[in-house]
């Protein structure tokens, strides 16, 4: 009855699952200009009013806040690119504050959980920066916090902006012994969602608008609110058998 139950699980993951490309050698330079990590096959865009979980009253249109990311990985890093088009970009703050200017955030359930092991707790909160983009003295550079599980940062991770005509691009490398991974393989499942805010004024006003890769109501480090993702080949695809499940609340459940 469990094999029934544990096929049946692995059939509705797969029927949902999203495959992050893998990224052959040599690992991308993380330096801001998406040279590698944009030909990854592993794509999802934030443009429709839908995608809008916060402030969509303030939104504009596509300019005013809309994007591309792309997701990769090998079997040091987690990687993540995205094409942000902004009409005016605003990143004064740096630390725990860079939530008030515009960023990325990265959410992350790794390894994927199932049932009631799931939990807000031990999500990952991860913000990427894309700094003010300013000379001299006057600039924020990129950076990386964490929200949660603790308040700080991704040790070993790397960050890196480059301004353009209508926003700007931003990419970072997070390795997997930092979150808690030290043998990544195909088919390790993880939640993901991807959050990219506006702040349109320069200081004290606060995120504006935010959009995520998922359309249903936004409710903060649910896990239950989340892609299903699985780690692939370099197409991208999950291959069948490799999907590591975790079937343990479930064999608790029947006991």
């Amino acid at each position: 009855l469990l094999l029934v139950f544990a096929l049946l699980l692995t059939l509705t993951a797969r029927a949902e699952m999203h495959g992050i490309a893998r990224i052959p050698d040599p690992p991308p330079p993380v330096d801001g200009s998406l040279e590698r990590i944009a030909s990854s096959p592993t794509t999802f865009t934030w443009e429709r009013r839908e995608n809008m979980v916060f402030g969509v009253e303030k939104w504009t249109g596509s300019a005013d806040l809309s994007g591309q990311l792309f997701l990769g990985w090998d079997p040091n890093q987690l990687y993540i690119g995205a094409m942000v088009v902004d009409e005016a970009v605003a990143q004064p703050y740096f630390g725990r504050d860079v939530f008030k200017g515009d960023h990325v955030e990265v959410f992350l359930d790794v390894p994927r959980r199932d049932g009631a092991a799931r939990s807000g707790k031990k999500l990952y909160q991860i913000g990427l920066s894309p700094g003010n983009f300013a000379p001299g003295e006057a600039n924020v550079a990129p950076e990386v916090v964490t929200w949660s599980p603790k308040l700080g940062i991704i040790p070993g991770a790397k960050i890196a902006a480059r301004r353009t005509e209508d926003g700007y691009w931003i990419e970072a490398a997070l390795p997997w012994h930092s979150l808690g991974v030290e043998n990544p393989q195909e088919g390790l499942r993880l939640g993901v969602d991807v959050t990219l805010s506006d702040a349109d004024m320069i200081l004290d006003s606060g995120q504006e608008t935010m959009c995520s890769l998922l359309t249903t109501p936004w409710d903060l480090r649910d896990p239950n609110r989340m892609l299903e993702v699985a780690l692939g080949d370099t197409a991208g695809e999950v291959a069948p058998g490799t999907i590591v499940a975790d079937f343990t609340p479930l064999a608790a459940a029947l006991r």
